[in-house]
């Protein structure tokens, strides 16, 4: 089994949030009522993925805790009409209660790298490398504290994705702008302030296990509060 965690209560006292965008790979996606958890559901291939990396898994988050892969609570069998449904319940990504009014899905690479049109005409658009550098030509800062730890975290777990022969993989990064929070404060928007779930924000994202089906998944994700 997954590490235990104290999902009983987000998962079965309140009903599921079902999320819109479903995945590349044609999953299901919920999020918890909570917010703490989002649940997907996966094909039986990648189930067996997911319990060959356990042991390698475990070890990483043990010995780095800082990891920025997805964290996973749990790989669960529900048998419904017949069927077998497999999901795994893993963290979600995003607060509830602030707004991410940008998002970048990061490769280190520059080739076909930049967010479709059609990516751009949506609400909350995931862009890439290119809009990155375009977007924020000088980068994030951060202290060197921060930064180094950033970068061997960075390091460790491309490592990990390495050993498990992993190699579609990248890093999400969300900005929260308090200049535009504020404005947004100011002309009455509430868009980040109420009790419900942000309209834009009921995205979700790939994680690292879609990998073994071709698709962009991404490794982890990077709390900042920039500017």
């Amino acid at each position: 089994a997954f590490p235990s965690f104290p999902t009983q209560y987000s998962l079965c006292n309140d009903p599921l949030i079902e999320l819109s965008n479903s995945g590349a790979s044609g999953s299901l996606f919920y999020v918890s009522s909570d917010d703490e958890f989002i649940i997907k559901t996966v094909q039986h291939k990648e189930a067996e993925f997911l319990q060959k990396l356990l042991p390698g898994y475990y070890m990483n988050l043990n010995q780095n805790p800082r990891t920025l892969l997805p964290k996973f609570y749990g790989l669960y069998c529900v048998q419904a009409g017949g069927k077998n449904i497999r999901i795994v319940v893993m963290n979600n990504l995003l607060p509830r209660s602030v707004r991410m009014h940008l998002k970048y899905d990061l490769k280190g690479s520059t080739y076909k790298r930049r967010a479709s049109q059609k990516e751009r005409e949506k609400v909350f658009p995931t862009f890439k490398d290119l809009d990155f550098m375009q977007d924020i030509p000088d980068g994030l800062f951060l202290d060197s504290d921060m930064y180094n730890a950033l970068c061997k975290t960075l390091q460790r777990d491309c490592l990990v994705l390495q050993s498990f022969k992993i190699m579609d993989y990248s890093l999400l990064v969300a900005i929260h702008n308090l200049d535009q929070a504020q404005r947004e404060r100011a002309a009455g928007a509430g868009s980040g302030d109420g009790p419900g779930r942000p309209a834009a924000q009921r995205a979700l994202y790939s994680t690292a296990m879609e990998s073994i089906q071709g698709e962009a998944p991404r490794g982890g994700t990077f709390d900042t509060d920039d500017q």
